[in-house]
């Protein structure tokens, strides 16, 4: 098997996504904590969470190839490599931090047996795991199932639209009693709804001529500006967004603010030939995935500084993110197959 070769501009995406993700967390706590003006963190937090989830099952839509293997169930054990494998063995390697936090009182007192259990339920809504914003990958995964499955049904892109917004719904009405959901594990019903943002990514691809069409008549920076300023009315139309808990506010505008917020990076990142440094994170951003949350626990366990204002916790995302390349550079360098399937670096697969 031959090594495939990369999109520069999806692995910088995936970067700036990831940034996104850091930054939110961070900025969280600060509408969380008793600062006198939380106003920007506010706004920031909302624009944020908005897309930065989305994006990444939008991503996922941009590569998506769901004849890849012979059947159904090689593309699951393919998707289970890529994206269970490492959730598992990286919650392993976050674990000794994790003890720490509890020893430090940076983290609820939980047991080992119930923090294990947690992780491979992943679903902290109902019990806590290790890494927690891990949850993402395995609900990836059975939202990219769930798209094979709907491209394996029908070759009629009519019939996969209704069979996509017939699951999205189903996964909204699991959620519809908001702190009584029914709580399935790997966020289920979160997947049900953002399979629907990998099928809009699948499609993109698909029609990537017409958004070249769109740029070359209109210019990619007057684009990019009108598709915020659409996800921009979308985002503060609606509530903020927590696709971990299942808050989607107006899913209308929550999709929306979605798919205008991405579309606009793609559009802007899609003139990116050379990525440099961010192109080398885009591809691990599972390390930054997996350590960040962690991570930040000690920081705002030992600087609280970092939760009272929004330019703190700017500061503090900056940081962390950068911070987060020392165990993406060792475990890409000297524990390569923690983070990918043994067979697959020795096939030199991605």
């Amino acid at each position: 098997m031959t090594k495939k070769q990369r999109i520069e501009w999806i692995d910088v995406l995936k970067a700036v996504g990831m940034f996104a993700v850091v930054w939110g967390h961070c900025v969280q706590g600060v509408v969380n904590s008793q600062d006198p003006n939380p106003v920007l963190a506010s706004i920031i937090l909302k624009t944020l969470y908005s897309f930065h989830m989305p994006l990444f099952f939008i991503i996922s839509g941009l590569t998506f190839n769901p004849h890849t293997e012979q059947s159904f169930l090689h593309f699951a054990k393919h998707k289970a490599q890529g994206l269970i494998y490492p959730y598992l063995t990286l919650s392993v390697c976050v674990f000794p931090i994790w003890l720490f936090e509890r020893h430090v009182g940076a983290v609820q007192a939980d047991s080992v047996i119930s923090i294990f259990a947690g992780t491979v339920y992943s679903n902290a809504s109902v019990i806590r795991g290790i890494a927690n914003a891990g949850w993402f990958m395995l609900s990836l995964f059975v939202a990219d199932c769930l798209v094979s499955m709907i491209c394996r049904m029908t070759d009629d892109w009519l019939r996969r639209g209704e069979l996509s917004i017939a699951i999205l719904i189903l996964g909204i009405l699991s959620t519809a009693g908001g702190d009584n959901a029914l709580g399935a594990p790997w966020h289920l019903e979160v997947a049900c709804v953002c399979q629907s943002y990998v099928l809009a990514g699948f499609v993109l691809r698909q029609r990537m001529s017409w958004l070249d069409n769109l740029q070359r008549r209109w210019g990619s920076i007057p684009l990019a500006v009108v598709c915020t300023l659409i996800a921009s009315f979308c985002a503060y139309a609606n509530g903020t967004c927590d696709y971990s808990n299942y808050k989607y506010g107006n899913i209308l505008f929550a999709i929306g603010s979605a798919l205008g917020f991405s579309l606009a990076l793609i559009i802007v990142m899609r003139r990116i030939t050379h990525g440099g440094i961010l192109a080398y994170i885009g591809r691990n951003t599972v390390v930054f995935l997996m350590f960040h949350v962690n991570i930040l626990r000690l920081v705002q366990h030992y600087f609280p500084i970092v939760e009272h204002r929004a330019l703190f916790a700017t500061l503090a995302a900056v940081l962390l993110y950068a911070l987060l390349l020392l165990p993406t550079a060792i475990f890409t360098q000297l524990f390569p197959f923690i983070i990918r399937w043994p067979k697959s670096i020795k096939r030199g697969t991605r």
